[in-house]
């Protein structure tokens, strides 16, 4: 999108997505900049994911790889790492209410 240009919505096609948070939800977090190497297993498994993700970003570059036929890569999407292994609290799909209809 630029600025002073039309932008053209499909019909049926999204245009937001409503993520509903309870008041004070959001506030109520304390985020902190730390340094990576405080835990070694998280610096480890994100060196591991950016290693993986630098290589598939070079394979990409070969129209033959592996990398171009899967066209991206998809760990973060389906809650796993490099290395395969699924987060247990992952979710991918969630099963919403519909909007109540006005009678």
């Amino acid at each position: 999108m630029r600025a002073n240009l039309p932008v053209v919505f499909e019909a049926g096609e999204p245009i937001c997505m409503i993520v509903p948070r309870r008041r004070g939800e959001l506030e109520a977090f304390e985020p902190q900049v730390r340094d990576l190497d405080e835990e070694p297993e998280v610096a480890s498994a994100y060196r591991q994911w950016a290693k993986s993700r630098a290589k598939f970003n070079r394979d990409l570059k070969n129209p033959e790889s592996e990398a171009v036929k899967r066209g991206w890569q998809k760990d973060y999407v389906q809650g796993s790492t490099p290395d395969g292994i699924r987060a247990k609290e992952h979710q991918t799909k969630l099963r919403l209410k519909g909007f109540a209809e006005e009678s």
